[in-house]
């Protein structure tokens, strides 16, 4: 069972993994063999622990700082950290934002910084490392959606739902498109999962909507991109993984 979700000699690039779901999944992975690429945002006190949290599992450690958002910065730093790391074999594109705004008074601004960051930034990280993958026929991208993608926000945040369903039908086109070339995408949406962008307000909300009962552990999303990048899910792509407590069936 342990060679079925061994990804031993892997190098993974994990957006937004320096706290939350992403750290979790750095965590997760390492502790699963393979080494790990943080890209995020800046350096911060989070980004150190998880790092060290990946070194002491024996695997070897890289943050490289990048808005995820940004084409040429992203296409830049991917290059330096495969120069650094070799081939990037896993891509979790992680890194997300979210803006409390109902259709009312949502403003441009944060339409396109939600979009931008949302589902942008997965372009960003597939046009810059999917094309090696496929020369060298080997992939896995694990791209995170959301429940909002898949039944719109409850919290009427039509950016994040657009941005998220988005994520989804972008993930099913490049299953298309890789799939021949030996490379898996699919896509994971969570529920509602303690992080730092998850709101009091909106977890208080959503709880009699989860038959589960609870809110979700970054840990546990974790999982599910674990089995997804492992040799478990070898006949598996363009698949959305739905990991909610039951909340969207």
């Amino acid at each position: 069972m342990d060679d079925l979700l061994n990804i031993a000699g892997r190098v993974a690039l994990i957006t937004g993994g320096a706290r939350g779901i992403g750290a979790a999944t750095a965590k997760l992975l390492a502790l699963h063999g393979a080494d790990i690429i943080i890209l995020d945002l800046k350096r911060t006190d989070e980004s150190d622990r998880t790092l060290r949290a990946v070194q002491q599992a024996g695997r070897r450690a890289l943050l490289i700082e990048a808005d995820v958002s940004q084409t040429e910065k992203v296409a830049q730093v991917c290059r330096e950290a495969e120069k650094t790391m070799g081939p990037v074999d896993i891509l979790v594109n992680n890194a997300g934002i979210a803006r409390s705004n109902t259709m009312a008074d949502i403003t441009e601004a944060d339409w396109d910084a939600v979009i931008d960051v949302n589902l942008k930034g997965v372009y960003n990280t597939c046009k810059a490392l999917v094309p090696g993958m496929m020369e060298r026929g080997y992939g896995r991208v694990v791209n995170l959606s959301s429940i909002a993608g898949r039944r719109g926000s409850l919290f009427g945040d039509v950016h994040y739902s657009s941005a998220k369903a988005g994520v989804i039908g972008f993930t099913k086109c490049l299953a298309r498109i890789a799939g021949p070339r030996g490379v898996l995408c699919n896509a994971v949406a969570p529920g509602i999962v303690k992080t730092d962008i998850l709101s009091a307000e909106h977890e208080a909300q959503s709880q009699a909507n989860i038959p589960l009962g609870r809110t979700g552990r970054a840990e546990e999303i974790a999982a599910a991109i674990l089995f997804l990048c492992s040799p478990m899910s070898s006949y598996i792509t363009g698949m959305v993984m739905d990991v909610n407590g039951g909340s969207y069936m």
